[in-house]
């Protein structure tokens, strides 16, 4: 019996099951990054800066390329679940498509960009593999959507860990062969083999087919994607703006060494994002129907509970991080980072917002313009607090401005949903969170810098 009820909730069909896996799949992500950090940082350091503004590319830039293409699928897909192979069509082709324009533009114009921003031509060599990447990653996204809808999420999992075999091949690779090579060859193999890794779970899931290249056609499809999806797509770009602006400041204004210390303390670990993201992930479609019936006050009252339940998980492991920062920090980084400890432990207070995705309720009733308008107001609260910071104060406070302006936008969008009190009453006053949030806070304050 006990057995029975643990395999249901662990089935793909529940939202438990699904968000488990979905978790595991992002830990699987996150653990290879982390992994190729540490022994970035330990036995090819003269190439750390350069991985780390790979990084920053792929997080700050690629994303935002795709126009709201992928937003407008995962809406679409759980609105119209009956249709969910014609917005699994329409999408693969449109990103197709999109992908061909900006293969030409990278082509010409990444090396002559990348040089002006980073003043060096270590991506000179990767348009290809960068653009094969933007394709990758949000391919992946949507069939991750997809196996959220069909619950198929431990397929979508078995096939990321396979995949995960791929990548960690290529930075062996690296280390036995590819070290003396200039560092452009080393970029441009590293964008290939994680876009590889990214666009595997299509081959293995035989999710890569391309039934009608006439469904990209169709004015009225796009239509209706953009009028959700763009809106949907600025508050992205703007939000991966938000998260990186202060990597992307530092990188284009400050050295590479003073860069190296912020972006390797600058890590928000990454176990309180991807539990948010899962669980958010998998109960929007849940979200969706509730709407759609307007069954508001179960919407919001799920959200509660999931956010609560997530907080049981990430307020405990974030106290035991804040606890063991410096231990954590020089055993990824080692000694010669150290000075980046400061920074890192700023960032870990980040994850007491990292129990839910905030604007889940006004994105699951179509309310994307409300969304990109709070991120609009986030921006300016993060550009006008970057430069006030590194201007009259250290970089070591840049980490305070994004805590401020990510608590701002979390409060702005549920208090429009008119959650205050509800979020108030039913989880931030309850007395687990309050002496969680509280003994974090000590920790911080208490343990070594």
């Amino acid at each position: 019996m006990i057995l029975a009820k643990l395999r249901n909730y662990l089935s793909s069909k529940s939202i438990a099951g699904s968000s488990i896996n979905l978790l595991l799949s992002q830990i699987i992500i996150s653990v290879s990054f982390l992994v190729i950090d540490y022994f970035i940082a330990h036995r090819h350091f003269e190439i750390f800066a350069s991985w780390k503004q790979l990084q920053l590319l792929i997080n700050l830039v690629l994303p935002v390329l795709a126009i709201g293409i992928p937003e407008a699928y995962k809406y679409y897909s759980a609105k119209e679940p009956n249709q969910f192979h014609f917005h699994y069509q329409f999408t693969l082709n449109a990103l197709l498509l999109i992908s061909l324009f900006w293969l030409v533009f990278a082509y010409f114009f990444l090396a002559p960009i990348t040089l002006s921003f980073f003043h060096h031509t270590d991506f000179k060599y990767s348009a290809i593999g960068i653009i094969f990447l933007f394709f990758a990653i949000n391919m992946n996204r949507v069939l991750r959507y997809e196996c959220i809808n069909e619950k198929k999420t431990r397929r979508f999992l078995i096939a990321s860990i396979c995949a995960t075999a791929l990548l960690i091949l290529t930075f062996i690779f690296d280390d036995l062969i590819l070290y003396n090579f200039p560092i452009a060859v080393r970029m441009s193999v590293f964008a290939i083999a994680i876009a590889s890794f990214y666009f595997m779970p299509l081959l293995l899931l035989n999710s890569f087919k391309i039934e009608s290249l006439a469904i990209i056609t169709s004015k009225e499809t796009w239509i209706k994607y953009l009028k959700i999806g763009f809106p949907l797509y600025i508050a992205s770009f703007i939000s991966i703006i938000v998260t990186n602006i202060d990597k992307a400041w530092l990188s284009h204004f400050y050295s590479k060494d003073s860069f190296a210390i912020y972006a390797a303390g600058a890590l928000e670990i990454p176990l309180f994002a991807m539990l948010s993201a899962a669980f958010s992930q998998s109960t929007f479609p849940e979200y969706v129907r509730l709407l759609s019936a307007d069954l508001q006050q179960e919407a919001k009252q799920l959200w509660i509970n999931i956010t609560r339940k997530v907080s049981y998980i990430t307020y405990p492991t974030l106290f035991i991080c804040m606890l063991f920062a410096k231990t954590i920090f020089s055993t990824i980084y080692g000694p010669s980072l150290l000075q980046g400890l400061i920074i890192f432990k700023t960032f870990l207070l980040i994850a007491l917002w990292r129990n839910n995705y905030y604007g889940a309720i006004l994105s699951a009733s179509g309310k994307s313009k409300w969304i990109s308008f709070y991120s609009v107001l986030n921006l300016g609260l993060v550009a006008a607090g970057i430069f006030i910071v590194t201007k009259f104060y250290s970089i070591n406070a840049l980490p305070w401005v994004l805590f401020i302006s990510t608590s701002t936008l979390a409060l702005l969008q549920i208090a429009h949903e008119r959650m205050i009190g509800l979020y108030f009453k039913s989880f931030l006053l309850k007395p687990f969170t309050i002496i969680a949030i509280t003994a974090i806070l000590a920790a911080y304050f208490l343990s070594p810098f």
